[in-house]
C-alpha cells in the first residue's frame, strides 16, 4: 500500500503507521481498611485520557469480601465482589476512579492488593480516516505538535 494511510502487515498483526504503539502505565496499591462497609477511594485517573484498564484485585482477608467500585468518565459505575482469599482481574474502559468497600466481619480489617494498568495510544488527527484508529478508544490529537505538547504535560502528572 502507498499513501498517507498505509498499513504494514506482518503475519497476523497489522500496524497502523499513524498511531504510536500502546503506552502502559501501572500502579500497585496495598489495600488495608476496616471491614465496616465504608467506601474508600484508592485510585483516581487525573489525566483525562481515554484508555483500557486492566484491574487486578486480591483479597487476603478470611472473613470479609472486597467490593470493587469502578467509576468511568461517562458516569457509569460497576461493582465486582472479591471473595475472601480470592483474586479477580478484569478490563474496563475510561476509568475515572476505583474505590473499595469491605463487607463481612465488622471486627476484621480487609487487606489485599489493587493493581491498575492503563493502556493508551496517541493518533494524529490530521492523518486519521475511517481506515485507522478513529473508531478506537485511543486519544486523538490535532497535530504532531499537539501530541508532543500533550506528552510533555502527561509526563508532569506521572
Amino acid at each position: 500500500m502507498t499513501g498517507k494511510h498505509a498499513k504494514e502487515s506482518n503475519q497476523n498483526y497489522t500496524f497502523n503507521n499513524n498511531c504510536v504503539d500502546p503506552i502502559n502505565r501501572s500502579v500497585n496499591i496495598p489495600l488495608s481498611q476496616p471491614c465496616n462497609s465504608a467506601e474508600q477511594l484508592y485510585f483516581e485517573d487525573l489525566t483525562y485520557t481515554p484508555g483500557s484498564y486492566l484491574i487486578t484485585v486480591s483479597n487476603n482477608t478470611v472473613s470479609c469480601s472486597l467490593i470493587v467500585i469502578v467509576e468511568s468518565f461517562n458516569g457509569q459505575t460497576t461493582e465486582r465482589t472479591v471473595l475472601p482469599n480470592a483474586s479477580i482481574g478484569f478490563l474496563e474502559e475510561d476509568v475515572q476512579g476505583i474505590s473499595i468497600r469491605c463487607e463481612g466481619d465488622s471486627e476484621a480489617v480487609c487487606t489485599g492488593n489493587l493493581s491498575v494498568s492503563k493502556y493508551f495510544r496517541f493518533c494524529v488527527e490530521e492523518v486519521l480516516d475511517e481506515d485507522n484508529c478513529l473508531d478506537s478508544p485511543w486519544l486523538k490529537v490535532g497535530s504532531s505538535e499537539d501530541l508532543l505538547k500533550f506528552v510533555e504535560s502527561l509526563k508532569k502528572h506521572l
